[in-house]
């Protein structure tokens, strides 16, 4: 009624002159002003809820169909794929790339890449926030598929990348390259089948500056079989063009083990530990024992393989601060074998230069391992190591889970009955060690046992994570809990109808955690002691409260289900929830969450209304940018297949507060409001 009568008021001032969702999403705004003061709700509660225009993204011309969404920057621009068909037969895939306001086709598409009957595969693997792409095409040869192209979009226009040379093309022309890592500043790391004639001899790695390639890694005569064989592999590529990665060794034809390597944006050198210490009496070396690590500031972590003569004597953890590597990790008595053996391994880097690992304990018969921390410079032990998480025997178990950006870091212990395992304590340290999780009766079996397990660990310092539930010694399900950075709460949902009304099990699962240190999960559904389905919920510490999404529920049933699917640092949370009519389900729609929003069907959102968009409904959410704008797939009115969408919010009530002093219409809009009081 309100929207109606401000409809013809609006007739005859500036707000004509506005694009027609803009003054439809204007209108809209001030009636639920009017709307909520006539209620009695604050105007702030009204007009909070975020709306959002709808873009269908995609190809759509006569040869593409089945479009699907990919990726998304912080700047909006977006990337996808469509099936290729010529009349019923398949014909390949087209990559495509929205820049904000139009789709154009991206990737490879020249004789090389183009089939003798006409097909065409390219599909976009990256896309980064400065709106570049990388890719890979098929390579044909006539009918032929003969390989892989990799490419660049620097966002106007496509390049083939890689290594294309003699040395990288077989006898029959075939190439294969692809495209491993994109950073932020258009930088391409990859790599490159190698061939001699017909023969596969190894693998090279290349670096893309952004206008030509490279080849990087090692290729000298230690890293080069007498058959010429070598085989370089990319392990990680940061935002400064900095890249790590393993080479393999040979002695003679025979493999001498794998080295480690760093390339600083020019030139390529050896890293990792290469002492006598750690190369056998054959002269076989290996800094690849575990995985090797790459932070933004050019400091890498490893392990390397340990030696007595030819015999393999563990591993040590290494850490390499952009010109030197040290050996770090834990080498006391308790950490070394009567026999001299030593086993560290790196296995979290940060990007502060520290490092989190394991250190195999000798002091007892049995395998046990120690967790440990390296600050940049000195080693310590931390983890759980008091009598309830040591054995009859003397073991221990603390592995690492997390390691984030501040030092601290999140992990598990292993319980102890006398020699008998009672479970798993989850951990955190900072400056110290301290047990977190939920241990009370609830959560402790009749025997002693307890087992919590951390699945998310926050630049905050803050930990999500499980506790098992019991009743007696039986199984009763799984409760979520949050560590403030001193204190253990639960959270999630407990009440009736996530109950079971015959055993009290409860089942509740995380699926995210944000830097905010709120909480995203589900929680299994109960109809009396039959399982009804999934709820989303969302924790949100600053309330300290718990909120439950209000699912529809099956009639025919009495299940419901949704789930959260995305989560940002900013609270937004994005999922899709099952719709239920009389007959059974609709399928899926997609539901946004705020604290300040609550639930909202994210298709209600849409400026105008989604039908008179062209759209039916929304079905998926995939992605969310820094900006507000999601990316999903819906069905448009009239069709069965799902096309892809961009949602890009609509101006905030501030924005329309300004636009009202601009049109001159402050004044008009307060006696509107004063009217609907009365």
């Amino acid at each position: 009624m309100i929207v109606n009568s401000l409809q013809g008021f609006f007739a005859s001032v500036k707000v004509q002159n506005l694009p027609a969702q803009s003054r439809t999403k204007f209108i809209k705004w001030l009636a639920s002003g009017l709307m909520a003061s006539a209620l009695g709700m604050t105007a702030q509660s009204a007009l909070a809820i975020q709306f959002y225009d709808i873009t269908p993204i995609g190809l759509y011309d006569a040869g593409h169909t089945g479009n699907r969404v990919q990726f998304l920057s912080n700047a909006g621009q977006v990337v996808g794929f469509a099936d290729r068909y010529n009349g019923a037969t398949w014909n390949g895939r087209s990559a495509w790339y929205f820049n904000g306001s139009s789709t154009q086709e991206i990737g490879l598409t020249d004789a090389n890449h183009t089939s003798s009957t006409g097909e065409l595969s390219n599909v976009a693997s990256f896309l980064n926030n400065a709106g570049q792409v990388a890719g890979y095409a098929r390579h044909y040869s006539g009918e032929t598929w003969n390989g892989y192209s990799a490419w660049y979009f620097n966002g106007s226009s496509t390049q083939q990348i890689g290594l294309t040379d003699a040395g990288h093309t077989s006898s029959t022309g075939e190439q294969n390259n692809s495209a491993r890592f994109l950073n932020n500043a258009g930088q391409v790391a990859g790599t490159a089948q190698r061939y001699n004639g017909a023969l596969f001899p190894g693998q090279s790695a290349w670096y893309f500056n952004g206008s030509g390639t490279q080849e990087i890694g090692l290729t000298d005569a230690g890293h080069t079989s007498s058959a010429g064989e070598q085989s370089n592999f990319v392990w990680s590529l940061n935002n400064a063009g900095q890249v790590v990665g393993s080479a393999q060794r040979y002695n003679g034809v025979t493999s001498a083990g794998t080295s480690a390597w760093y390339f600083n944006g020019s030139s390529t050198q050896e890293i990792g530990l290469t002492n006598s210490e750690h190369t056998s009496s054959t002269g076989e070396r290996d800094n690849f024992a575990s995985v090797l690590m790459l932070n933004d500031a050019g400091q890498v972590a490893g392990s390397a393989q340990r030696y007595n003569g030819v015999t393999p004597a563990g591993a040590s953890a290494w850490y390499f601060n952009g010109s030197n590597t040290q050996k770090i990790g834990l080498t006391d008595a308790n950490h070394t074998s009567s026999t001299g053996q030593q086993s560290n391994y790196a296995q979290f880097l940060n990007n502060a230069g520290q490092v989190a690992g394991s250190a195999r304990r000798y002091n007892v018969a049995t395998w046990s391992y120690s967790a440990w921390y390296f600050n940049g410079s000195n080693t310590q032990q931390i983890g759980l190591t008091d009598s309830s998480h040591t054995s009859s025997a003397g073991e221990q178990n603390n592995s690492v889970r997390f390691l984030n950006n501040a030092g601290q870091v999140a992990g598990h212990a292993q319980r102890y009955n006398g020699s008998s395992t009672a479970g798993q304590s989850a951990w955190y340290f900072g400056s110290s060690t301290q047990e977190i999780g939920l241990t009370d009766a609830g959560h402790t079996s009749s025997t002693g046992m307890q087992s919590n397990s951390v699945q998310f660990l926050n630049n905050a310092g803050q930990v999500a994570g499980h506790a098992q539930r019991y009743n007696g010694t039986s199984f009763a399900g799984q409760s979520a809990w949050y560590f403030n950075g001193s204190s253990t709460q639960e959270i999630g949902l407990t009440d009736a109808g996530h109950t079971s009304s015959s055993t009290g099990e409860q089942s509740n699962f995380i699926s995210f955690q944000n830097n905010a240190g709120q909480v995203a999960g589900q929680a299994q559904r109960y109809n009396g002691a039959s399982y009804a389905g999934l709820s989303a919920w969302f924790y949100d510490p600053a309330a300290n409260q718990t909120f439950m999404m209000n699912e529809t529920i099956s009639v025919l049933w009495g299940s419901a289900y949704s789930s959260i699917q995305y989560l940002d640092d900013n609270g937004l949370a994005l999922g899709v929830y099952e719709l239920y009519n009389a007959y059974g389900s609709l399928g899926y729609r997609v539901f946004s969450f705020t604290v300040a929003d609550g639930w909202n069907d994210l298709g209600s959102l849409v400026n105008g209304g989604l039908s008179a968009a062209g759209w039916d409904y929304l079905a998926n959410v995939y992605d969310a940018n820094g900006a507000g704008q999601i990316i999903g797939q819906g069905v448009l009115a009239g069709m069965s297949d799902q096309t892809p969408y961009l949602l890009t919010p609509v101006p905030e009530p501030e924005t329309w507060a300004m636009l009202l002093v601009g049109l001159g219409l402050v004044g008009r809009a307060v006696n509107l409001r004063r009217r609907a009081e009365i």
